[in-house]
């Protein structure tokens, strides 16, 4: 979540990168995550008897396409919400200099605010699909139900700042 905000809109001596920010950021999670989560692994001792004392294991190329093959839906879906961002803009930029900076000041109230429902998705998805695979549904429950009331309750705090600062996003 920090990253967001700082590589997005920057801060202190941190350039605002916005598109390029936010890539930078969803990098920075995505390698952060995965070093935790390979920490974990290779030192629990929960998970100990699963890894054989290596992390590291040789690729099975019918995995690797069915995988490819799960992700399909995913990176459909991903590719539709850019296109549907990209026509968007095009559609506003028909009622001028005006209407399109309206909707970008729209646009980025908008990610200030769910930049900490996005950020808590990913923790969601990893954290209870582990309990999930693991045969622990009840954990799974009580994950999502602590994840979800940390992502709404930051939420909230980031839409109640955004409506006393409101003068941030409109100069």
């Amino acid at each position: 979540v920090i990253s967001d905000y700082l590589l997005i809109f920057g801060f202190w001596k941190i350039p605002a990168l916005w598109l390029t920010g936010s890539a930078l950021a969803s990098l920075i999670q995505y390698v952060a995550a995965t070093i935790i989560a390979a920490i974990i692994i290779k030192f629990s001792k929960q998970y100990k008897p699963h890894t054989n004392n290596t992390i590291i294991h040789p690729i099975n190329p019918s995995n690797v396409i069915r995988l490819l093959k799960l992700s399909i839906p995913v990176v459909i879906g991903k590719g539709m919400l850019a296109l549907a961002v990209l026509w968007l803009g095009k559609m506003i930029a028909f009622g001028g200099e005006d209407t399109l900076s309206s909707s970008e000041i729209l646009r980025n109230i908008e990610r200030w605010a769910l930049v900490c429902g996005l950020a808590f998705a990913q923790v969601v998805t990893f954290v209870v699909s582990n309990n999930i695979g693991a045969h622990n549904p009840e954990g799974a429950k009580k994950n999502l139900s602590k994840v979800m009331f940390i992502s709404i309750l930051l939420t909230l705090v980031a839409m109640i700042f955004i409506n006393l600062n409101l003068d941030l996003f409109t100069t």
